[in-house]
């Protein structure tokens, strides 16, 4: 749909350098924007605690704006067993606007 976040082409990412600004703050513990959004329970299935992997941040594009993502791997739990799952964080700033799974690019509850 309209709202999938997909990569940005090399003319989108000349056209869109200013606006993007510049990429999210990493320390050792990960993304400061998305260790924030899950300290407020933002996103209730990700707890830091269980988070294997930090993710690149990637310039992309969302409801035809640019933002900058990055994932994390985590373990999830269902009715198959317990499998690591892929979450990406769209973030604006500080903030994150929205967590999605990236396979299906539904939203993370």
């Amino acid at each position: 749909g309209d709202d999938a976040v997909r990569p940005m082409t090399a003319e989108e990412m000349e056209k869109f350098s200013a606006e993007l600004g510049p990429p999210p703050k990493r320390s050792g513990k990960g993304y400061a924007a998305m260790i924030a959004s899950i300290q407020r329970k933002e996103v209730t299935e990700i707890s830091l605690g269980k988070i294997k992997l930090w993710g690149p941040a990637r310039p992309q594009i969302w409801k035809n704006k640019p933002y900058w993502t990055a994932t994390v791997t985590y373990p999830t739990t269902s009715l198959f067993g317990t499998f690591d799952t892929e979450g990406m964080a769209i973030i604006s700033g500080t903030r994150v606007l929205e967590w999605r799974y990236t396979g299906s690019g539904e939203e993370i509850p």
